[in-house]
């Protein structure tokens, strides 16, 4: 990199270009815009981003023979309801190596006909040094309330070209303007991925003659913009907005000069070289001879190679402390692995070392992680994988394997990882892995209870959680006890728990059990001569969760979904039915799921059954109309009472 430096010439200024309009100056807010009661393109909106404005540009130093890029940032936001004054505290993050400058925020009020400017003071920008080298600066707007405009802006510089600043074009409140450029010499050849689902007004890549110590040379120019975008709307099961609100991203190819020539991640035979050369990855994975004791201790204690790998994988478990930070990296020596907290990828490349170590094939797959966003497929960034698990064959069968947590079972990896696919990485190869886990929620639950003449429910509900639901209730436990758990069953209103025990707490991979003596006294009412008694004591599905009149991006339920519901009530001495819910069976096309409602009586009992399953585990928007349908006739259907009355 050295030489790269030395052979650029002096720095680098910018030529103006005649596509890109001025950029709005500081402070010039008008009062039509304080005056504003609503935004005519949402009139629900609570907030809209006025005015958005970014610029990148890649500059040459010549005080230290290095580029930088120079990001400035502009943004006006108008509020119109209280709900969203949080936009008005603000933090800024940035690399400790680089800093905040040109720096103005003020907020804007129109008091008595006059526009009233409150400056932010530098004295009340907080500035707290995060981990991994994040410096982070924070800051109120003052007087900022319903009607208010907030205006910041600032610069950041930064001495890696590697990747340039992302854009946003949409936000979850209307973006009224929005508009990114970037500027760099033909040194670089970037590469550009937008995501999203919007239309750009402008979408721009010009050349530019840009001057160079003095000789022009040649340049590239972008300039996107994207007018009344409109608020990005959360609905359930969806990843992370991430991966749906629209948005550009930039990653470095290439860098030539004269006589110099370095490729960057142009595809991803170059990402697995650099990962198996790197000191933190592929050089790890021949650094555990230590262990060499250990492992033949764990062979000579397992009966075929399954359970030998399964040896392997829990005493990573057992003996390895995750501290919550996500990584592809092994940052440390894998000896502290063992006496520490340490992050994800310390972690799972230590195991797949040792699995390596042991004989077996194994290998890192790179992944993003659900909150982190999708990898695009078909142009490799290496930044957008966050996080590294194991991939193990035995016998010919492939398991992937996350040890971070202490009660995932084998094969089964945490729902975080459940994204789509992953990059296999090794010495050899390197392909896409279908991020599949052996894993399933499910809950199921009994119970049998006697019904009062004044609608009061008493009787044992039994649950059985298994999967993912039970993984986490385990953990739970671990953290808060047992007690704190069974409050929350408490906490449902007219619940009386009168005795509790859970059990299946500190055995893997079995189900978590609570059993649960319990008085309830808000699922019957009695009304004259009749009860009313809603079917479902727990589990009942109250609104759908599928709003939205259509759906741009897909439905995803992580996991396939299970539950089971089989309750019993007594019906009360001098009571009949009088009118029992009519069943229903309905499924989704292809086995995506299905749902079957039964209720009926037993003699001196009445029954319902519930049977509530989702197989597939993405829905594509095309499928969102009949997924809508199927949770609106659920929804219905288990709102529907037994109706009891007094015999004659």
């Amino acid at each position: 990199m050295n030489k790269f430096f030395m052979i650029a010439i002096l720095m680098v200024i910018l030529g103006t270009y005649s596509h890109a309009q001025k950029p709005r100056k500081f402070g010039l807010i008008t009062k039509e815009e304080l005056q504003m009661t609503s935004y005519a393109a949402d009139t629900t909106a609570k907030a809209v981003v006025l005015y958005e404005f970014g610029k990148s540009a890649v500059n040459y130093l010549s005080s230290n023979q290095s580029f930088e890029v120079v990001f400035n940032y502009h943004t006006i936001i108008k509020f119109f309801d209280d709900d969203e004054l949080d936009r008005a505290n603000i933090t800024i993050r940035f690399p400790d190596n680089t800093g905040v400058s040109r720096f103005k925020a003020s907020t804007y009020n129109l008091i008595d006909g006059k526009i009233v400017e409150s400056e932010v003071s530098k004295k009340d920008v907080h500035t707290e040094d995060l981990v991994d080298g994040i410096v982070e600066k924070k800051f109120s707007f003052p007087d900022a309330k319903p009607g208010s405009i907030v205006e910041y802006t600032y610069q950041i510089s930064t001495g890696s070209v590697t990747f340039l600043n992302a854009w946003s074009f949409q936000s979850t409140i209307p973006v009224a303007y929005s508009e990114y450029v970037i500027s760099y010499p033909d040194y670089f050849n970037y590469k550009t991925i937008m995501k999203g689902y919007i239309t750009l007004n402008t979408a721009d890549v010009k050349n530019a003659s840009l001057s160079v110590g003095g000789e022009v040379v040649n340049g590239k120019v972008h300039r996107y913009v994207a007018k009344n975008v409109p608020a990005f709307v959360s609905e359930k099961y969806m990843t992370t907005k991430k991966n749906y609100i629209s948005k550009i991203d930039f990653e470095l190819q290439s860098v030539q000069f004269p006589g110099y020539y370095k490729d960057f991640f142009s595809d991803f035979n170059s990402i697995q070289k650099t990962l198996m050369d790197d000191e933190d990855f592929g050089e790890r994975l021949n650094k555990v001879g230590f262990m060499k004791d250990e492992i033949d201790s764990i062979k000579s204690a397992s009966s075929d190679k399954l359970s030998f790998a399964k040896g392997i994988y829990s005493y990573v478990q057992k003996h390895s402390a995750w501290n919550g930070d996500y990584s592809k990296y092994a940052t440390d020596n894998f000896k502290n692995v063992l006496d520490e907290e340490t992050n994800s990828g310390m972690i799972n490349l230590f195991l797949t070392a040792l699995l390596k170590e042991a004989g077996f094939a194994a290998d890192p797959v790179i992944l993003s992680t659900r909150n982190n966003g999708a990898v695009n497929l078909f142009y490799p960034l290496i930044k957008e994988y966050n996080y590294v698990i194991a991939q193990i064959n035995v016998d010919d069968r492939t398991y992937l394997l996350d040890a971070t947590d202490d009660y995932m079972p084998f094969g089964v990896l945490p729902e975080r990882c459940l994204n789509g696919k992953g990059r296999l990485i090794s010495e050899n190869t390197n392909y896409w892995v279908d991020l599949k886990s052996l894993g399933i929620r499910q809950t199921m639950c009994t119970a049998t209870f006697d019904l009062s003449e004044d609608g009061e429910l008493d009787g044992h509900l039994k649950y059985n959680f298994n999967g993912y639901t039970s993984f986490e209730l385990k953990e739970e436990i671990t953290k808060t006890g047992k007690d704190e758990l069974i409050e929350k069953y408490e906490e449902n209103d007219g619940w009386q728990i009168n005795s509790s025990e859970i059990t299946g707490q500190d055995e893997m991979p079995a189900p978590l059990t609570i059993d649960l003596d319990v008085t309830i006294n808000d699922k019957a009412e009695a009304l004259g001569d009749r009860i009313y008694l809603t079917p479902l004591v727990v589990g009942q599905t109250k609104e759908n969760p599928f709003r939205l009149e259509t759906r741009q991006y897909p439905v995803d339920f992580t996991c396939p979904i299970k539950k089971i519901y089989y309750f019993k009530y007594k019906i009360p001495e001098g009571y009949e039915v009088d009118a029992l819910p009519q069943p229903l069976g309905i499924a989704l096309p292809n086995n995506g799921g299905r749902f079957i409602f039964s209720v009926k009586q037993e003699g001196e009992y009445v029954s319902a059954t519930v049977q509530y399953q989702i197989n597939q585990v993405v829905f594509l928007p095309t499928e969102y109309q009949i997924l809508k349908e199927y949770f609106s006739q659920i929804v219905n259907k288990e709102a529907e009472q037994i109706v009891l009355k007094e015999k004659l």
